[in-house]
């Protein structure tokens, strides 16, 4: 069932040829998905992800400039020594002192955007502790649950370990893209378009999750989609399509 998409933003980037990278970013905010982007290392994966958030907020606005900077964004960059206490938060030392209560800030609750770097260096204690965040949207703190705020779960990595293809963190993403160089072509075009100096503007319609329930995807279609996906796709993920 079509239906009419009235929230349009325009994301500005120094990027170049990563409009369709945008494009399934916003897919992954509007169906509160976690999305995966692979690709070596130089291509740009952190930078896509930290101007796709900029555009989700208003920066004219003081408040969200506010809540910008000072918890909109939860970004961990990772390797084989990040203990899972980095995912938890940290202890209120003022509360502490003050009040005698020991409490854990846990920014990554807060953050609309949580962008986890280089996954595929993290432990297998980390990835863990990040399944209940990026699935249930709760994060385990000892007996406590507390929910988590995010509209966009994003990792990068420079790729899937082999041995590690089909386990469950790697299938709990069910949209991955791949994020290449850019062509000799196109490097041509960003020397000319003024190379430090290039910017573009990408506009998406991104559909909130009231269009999103409105969508009604006819029977034959839905087949039609398994007769391709099946042999490629674990039963967890197409639950999750």
């Amino acid at each position: 069932t079509p239906i009419t998409i009235k929230n349009q933003r325009t994301f500005e980037t120094s990027l170049m040829g990563k409009d369709e990278v945008f494009k399934l970013l916003s897919l992954a905010e509007a169906l509160r998905l976690g999305i995966l982007l692979v690709g070596p290392p130089g291509t740009g994966k952190t930078k896509i992800v930290t101007d796709y958030t900029k555009g989700m907020f208003d920066l004219t606005n003081k408040a969200e400039v506010k809540h910008f900077n000072e918890e909109g964004v939860f970004m961990l960059e990772t390797d084989e020594g990040t203990k899972s206490s980095e995912i938890k938060g940290v202890v209120n030392l003022e509360k502490l002192v003050t009040e005698n209560k020991y409490e854990i800030d846990s920014h990554i609750t807060k953050a609309d955007t949580i962008i986890i770097n280089e996954v595929d260096k993290a432990s297998s204690a980390l990835r863990n502790a990040l399944l209940g965040i990026m699935n249930e949207r709760i994060l385990f703190n000892g007996k406590d649950k507390v929910k988590c705020n995010w509209k966009l779960f994003v990792a990068t990595c420079n790729e899937i370990p082999k041995d590690e293809v089909g386990s469950p963190f790697w299938d709990r993403f069910a949209l991955k893209i791949t994020v290449n160089r850019l062509s000799a072509g196109e490097l041509v075009k960003y020397y000319k378009g003024g190379d430090k100096n290039f910017s573009t503007k990408i506009k998406i319609n991104v559909p909130t999750p009231e269009d999103i329930a409105k969508v009604q995807v006819a029977p034959d279609k839905l087949e039609k989609f398994i007769n391709v996906a099946y042999k490629q796709c674990s039963d967890r993920t197409l639950s999750f399509v």
